[in-house]
């Protein structure tokens, strides 16, 4: 009893010499720039699109102040251009990060040419880094829409094209479900990373999308399916494939771990990157 008596009485000194000390977070701000440019204009839009953010620190306000005052230039072995700040729409108020952009016809991207850009800020925040197109693109008569079920409450399908020959080739397949009803129209998405190792007697195949159209009110006879089949840079299917993983991871694990996207941008952080892509739309 007197040695624990003893133990309760040091152990309460010790607790009172206890103090807390707060240190000091380090924050590194810098740049979060994503920029993807292909030969193609209708993938996207009719535009040449950079968008242009910070990074958020780990603990604190996730507020990011608005960049609408860096100058970012986009150049090639013959061209160079300045992209002006484009107008703030609600995704970029959704995402925190403002797009500078021009028309494509001001700044022509071609296959297998190569891309610098550069983003600066007047406070010294910077990041840059460079992309080639890929040369070929896939032809459309070697890509092949496989519809497994359409009905009003499912809409199932796989993609399958030819991999590119004599080529270590990387892909993305985005494929949109455009489902058309009295006074709407709901877009569905599906994307997938692949690459030409996992090709058999060289066509590759995408996983069996499913794309859940319960509760939706559509014609099924206004429909369509947009396919695009992508020829992208490693760089590329490095940075998606761990984003991938990183979304799925946080949809389905409460403790998930972290994953280090691997962009190439110096000085900066996200990805500037090229695509060759070919669009197939066919109604369902």
């Amino acid at each position: 009893m007197k040695k624990t008596l003893i133990y309760v009485v040091l152990f309460l000194a010790v607790s009172g010499c206890v103090q807390t000390v707060d240190f000091p977070v380090v924050f590194d701000k810098k740049l979060v720039v994503h920029g993807f440019i292909s030969p193609q204009n209708y993938v996207l839009s009719d535009s040449i699109m950079v968008s242009v953010g910070t990074n958020n620190p780990i603990i604190g306000s996730q507020f990011k102040p608005e960049i609408t005052n860096a100058i970012v230039s986009l150049t090639s072995a013959t061209q160079s251009v300045t992209l002006p700040l484009l107008s703030r729409s609600v995704l970029d108020v959704a995402n925190q990060v403002r797009r500078y952009g021009i028309a494509r016809n001001q700044f022509l991207i071609k296959a297998s040419e190569s891309y610098t850009l550069s983003a600066k800020t007047p406070d010294g925040l910077q990041a840059q880094g460079t992309c080639k197109i890929p040369l070929n693109a896939i032809p459309e008569s070697d890509i092949k829409i496989n519809i497994l079920e359409k009905s009003k409450d499912k809409i199932r399908c796989q993609i399958d094209w030819k991999d590119i020959a004599n080529e270590d080739n990387f892909y993305i397949c985005s494929v949109i479900v455009a489902l058309t009803g009295k006074n709407e129209q709901r877009l569905l998405s599906y994307y997938d990373y692949t690459n030409d190792s996992e090709a058999i007697d060289r066509i590759q195949t995408t996983s069996e999308l499913t794309f859940n159209t319960i509760g939706i009110d559509y014609d099924l006879s206004k429909s369509y399916i947009y396919v695009a089949v992508a020829n992208i840079e490693k760089r590329y299917y490095d940075w998606g494939t761990k984003q991938l993983f990183q979304q799925r991871q946080n949809n389905s694990n409460l403790f998930p771990e972290p994953v280090f996207l691997n962009g190439n941008l110096g000085d900066g952080l996200g990805i500037f990157t090229g695509y060759h892509s070919t669009l197939i739309v066919k109604p369902l």
